[in-house]
Parts: structure tokens; C-alpha cells; sequence
């Protein structure tokens, strides 16, 4: 809602890239509203795990982009659990980032994508 203004809010970098909402959710879901400017402790953590949410939010909108597609029942609901994946029940926190920046999924989603282009 406030896209609009970042830019006069001082924000010229938000206005200029999107992170598909990945930074409100690190903010205020894994961090609970802390942000770095006002605890500098804070700006190393947030910042990896900014960029592991991005990672996750990027396939996000590919994945619903995806779902616009004719596809088969089973490509849609790997399109559902792989989603479901990515929209932790509990939320995400800082181990859960870590899991998936460890994990096979980003990979196994990629492939997925791959197996669509090539009509697998």
C-alpha cells in the first residue's frame, strides 16, 4: 500500500526493485517488527535472511504465474505442495530460512519450472 511513496519516504531503492514483499516479511514476520535501523545489531541477520526470502518469494510469483497455465492436475498440485512449502503453517523464522537455504526445494522447484518449459 505505500509503494506509491517510497520513494519520498526515503526509500528510493524499494521503489526501484521489488522483492515481491520479502522484506515486510523478514521485518514482521521473522524479526516481529525490529528493523535495523534502530538496532544496528540486527542488520547482518536480517540482511542473510532478506536474501534467503527473497529467494523464496521470487519463486512464489513464478510459481503463481505458473498456475495460469494449462497444465495437468498432478504439475497443478505440485504447483499447490510446492507453494504450501514455501508458506511455512507456522511462519518463517530464522532456522526455517536456514533449512530451505540448505535444502533441495529451490532446486526441485527449478526443475520443476524446467520440466514445464520442455512439457514433461
Amino acid at each position: 500500500m505505500i509503494h506509491d511513496d517510497l520513494a519520498s519516504s526515503g526509500f528510493p531503492g524499494c521503489a526501484r526493485y521489488t522483492c515481491f514483499g520479502a522484506g515486510q516479511r523478514v521485518t514482521q514476520e521473522v524479526f516481529g517488527g525490529q528493523n535495523w535501523q534502530q538496532d544496528r545489531a540486527l542488520l547482518s541477520p536480517m540482511l542473510e535472511c532478506f536474501f534467503i526470502m527473497t529467494r523464496a518469494h521470487e519463486l512464489l510469483a513464478i510459481l503463481a504465474e505458473a498456475t495460469k497455465m494449462d497444465l495437468s492436475d498432478a504439475k497443478r498440485e505440485s504447483i499447490a505442495g510446492y507453494i504450501k512449502q514455501l508458506n511455512p503453517t507456522n511462519g518463517w523464522d530464522i532456522a526455517r530460512l536456514h533449512r530451505f537455504a540448505q535444502s533441495s526445494l529451490e532446486h526441485d522447484i527449478r526443475e520443476f519450472f524446467t520440466s514445464l518449459r520442455h512439457g514433461i
